[in-house]
């Protein structure tokens, strides 16, 4: 086992800067989320209220959980750290809880109550958390879901593990202010079920239905009507979010090309010029046609298609979001 020495303030301090998202979130997702952080909230002035200390967001990938959930947050005040699936895991012992550890103990050692800050553990279904058979009985999965699970029973106090001078193992035990932990998860069954359980967790599921599109893509094609936007979810009723993100993605970047090829090189350290390239970046982005955006969102999803048939005729599977359909 590494040396992994027990600290009153961890090294990395630093709480992540979360950019706001493109999209619009729709109020019925941003409800989940407020309603959660409130019920949080409450049970840190009355412990006697029914609050669990987890929040499990489920729901078929690349419909912007994560992004939304962290910029929720954000505007209400809350200080955000999000970890990624692969920042839970590693080949020693220990690797998979460090990171929330440390996270926690940071967080959890603010001079104030509230608000409490929240650890956001991106695609936690993807971590060495995962109940499939190929991670089962793994150290780092039943240190990870176990860590947890203490938290979740526990949440004013966190234990980390160190190795003295001497190279004996031992553990401490810190006393901290509760700190909101919210799991996103494409796929459910594979979170370990006694985490899942009701007092531990509030498990919501987010499925976005072509309302909840129409408005995430108002804030992508600003330059769209409504029924145009709805008309796109209609096209394209299997597409998540993530989709139509690329699609503007590909456009700015067309169009960035364009702009940059008039730019000298030089122009990276004169700020004035990054200024006026960037207005004229947005600018390009309010004014995206739709028979533009349809036409490429035509040709990406076309590619797409043919590589998953591809892998489907090379013996492989689809995607998990593959068979999605959106439900009005």
């Amino acid at each position: 086992m590494r040396a992994i020495f027990a600290t009153e303030s961890p090294l990395d301090t630093s709480v992540d800067a979360i950019r706001s998202t493109a999209m619009n979130i729709p109020p019925r997702f941003k409800n989940s989320v407020r309603n959660y952080v409130f019920q949080f909230h409450a049970r840190l002035v009355d412990q006697s209220f029914p609050a669990p200390a987890l929040f499990a967001l489920i729901g078929p990938p690349g419909e912007g959980k994560s992004t939304m959930v962290s910029d929720v947050l954000s505007g209400m005040g809350v200080p955000v750290k999000r970890l990624s699936a692969s920042a839970l895991g590693g080949m020693y012992e220990g690797d998979s809880t460090t990171p929330i550890i440390d996270a926690y103990l940071t967080l959890g050692s603010r001079e104030d109550l509230l608000p409490a800050p929240a650890i956001v553990l991106d695609d936690f279904d993807l971590s060495a958390a995962r109940v499939d058979q190929r991670n089962a009985g793994t150290i780092n999965q039943s240190l990870l879901n176990g860590l947890l699970m203490n938290i979740a029973d526990k949440p004013d106090q966190v234990t980390k593990s160190y190795v003295d001078e001497a190279g004996t193992s031992k553990s401490r035990t810190f006393d901290v202010k509760p700190v909101m932990i919210i799991l996103t998860a494409n796929d459910g069954t594979q979170i370990y079920p006694p985490l899942l359980r009701p007092g531990r967790a509030l498990v919501s599921e987010w499925r976005a239905t072509p309302d909840d599109m129409a408005e995430m893509l108002a804030g992508i094609f600003p330059s769209l009507s409504e029924s145009e936007r709805r008309g796109l979810v209609a096209r394209f009723p299997d597409a998540a979010i993530a989709f139509f993100n690329q699609i503007n993605s590909e456009m700015v970047r067309s169009r960035l090309e364009s702009a940059t090829s008039a730019v000298a090189d030089h122009a990276l350290s004169n700020k004035a010029a990054m200024l006026s390239l960037v207005r004229e970046l947005q600018s390009a982005r309010r004014n995206l046609s739709f028979g533009d955006v349809l036409a490429r969102a035509n040709s990406l999803w076309a590619t797409r298609s043919a590589i998953t048939n591809h892998i489907v005729s090379a013996g492989g599977r689809n995607h998990a979001h593959s068979g999605y359909s959106r439900q009005a």
